[in-house]
């Protein structure tokens, strides 16, 4: 088939929580190998949601690690029903060049609960604590 004629394949029968990771892995594998390229934005966002419901997440922002991208506006973010996505330009207006320096860490994945996101002394992670977060989880 080619490509121009693919199309998105649906998600709504689909209950993540009842599959192991490595379903949902291969599942969603095969979905955004299908998906035609002008749809790939759109089927991300899907498979996005699928894995918060599986890893019970309220939402997901994917951020650049570069700041010219990061202040064009190349994020993408998408959350839960019930829950609000990341306001981009909220973001930027705290110390986010803070924020890129933590994700430059050598640790694979760091993990901030309530407290430590509202004392942090970084802006962003004051933000994202004034935002609703109970804990954030960041992997590199």
């Amino acid at each position: 088939m080619p490509i121009a004629q693919q199309t998105i394949l649906p998600v709504s029968d689909w209950n993540p929580s009842s599959q192991s990771f490595e379903q949902l892995m291969i599942a969603q594998a095969h979905q955004i190998n299908r998906a035609a390229p002008n749809q790939f934005i759109e089927v991300l966002k899907a498979l996005s949601l699928e894995a918060m419901e599986w890893f019970k997440l309220d939402r997901i922002t994917l951020f650049p690690n570069s700041m010219l991208l990061l202040n064009d506006g190349r994020t993408l973010t998408t959350a839960r029903t019930g829950h609000r996505q990341l306001d981009i330009n909220n973001y930027l207006r705290s110390n986010y060049k803070e924020y890129l320096d933590l994700l430059r860490s050598r640790q694979p994945w760091q993990y901030f609960n309530q407290d430590q996101l509202r004392q942090s002394q970084l802006s962003t992670l004051n933000f994202v604590y004034e935002e609703g977060a109970f804990s954030m989880e960041l992997s590199v």
